[in-house]
């Protein structure tokens, strides 16, 4: 895919140009506080009570989290998150799905005490999702979905530019089972949700 080939680009050149300049710092049992934005690229949504297919849009997010160092390579991590996709059928708005989430997983880094530090991770998932702004043409009820897992896999890199400061980007594949989206004033299934999608995201890192 393009874009991770471009983000491999940009950490391959920077470990280059700045692997030398100063040693990075050792994050063996350190704390470290995460604040990223993201770009949601949204599975595909099927069976919500109307033909045609239902599509998210592109939207963006944000989360927050903290990371620990187990050891110089092994990193644990816990994030919160946010994003609001709109749905369409037909190209027509359906409703707004709001997400809201944690995860938690573990990260594994190559180049340990490096400027620049790629890694890779793994880990689970699970997200609330509630519907506003919904199109009473098509739907005649509120609708809440249950809480859903799943996991998600990535590949990154941080980029310290102090010992206590870092900037981050990475990608993130989520894959979460789908729920069933029900009317809140009968129980009533209507159809499903998937949540599942890939993610661009970047920001800052500092230590705690």
């Amino acid at each position: 895919m393009k874009i991770i080939k471009f983000l491999s680009a940009i950490c391959a050149t920077s470990l280059i140009f700045t692997s030398a300049a100063f040693a990075g710092p050792n994050l063996d049992d350190e704390t470290w506080l995460s604040f990223r934005g993201e770009i949601v690229f949204p599975a595909d949504i099927t069976g919500i009570g109307s033909s045609g297919d239902v599509r998210g849009a592109i939207s963006p997010g944000m989360r927050v989290g903290v990371l620990h160092g187990v050891n110089m390579n092994l990193i644990v991590e816990g994030e919160g998150f946010y994003n609001s996709i709109d749905l369409h059928v037909n190209g027509v708005k359906l409703a707004t799905a709001q997400n809201f989430g944690i995860s938690a997983g573990a990260q594994w880094r190559f180049l340990p005490r490096n400027v620049v530090s790629p890694y890779v991770g793994a880990g689970g998932e699970g997200v609330f999702t509630s519907f506003h702004d919904i199109n009473e043409s098509l739907i005649t009820s509120n609708i809440d979905s249950e809480v859903a897992f799943g996991g998600y896999v990535s590949a990154g890199c941080d980029l310290f530019t102090t010992r206590a400061w870092a900037l981050n980007i990475e990608s993130r594949y989520t894959q979460i089972y789908s729920v069933d989206m029900r009317r809140t004033d009968t129980g009533a299934a209507v159809g499903n949700y998937d949540p599942s999608h890939f993610s661009i995201i970047a920001g800052v890192r500092l230590r705690f």
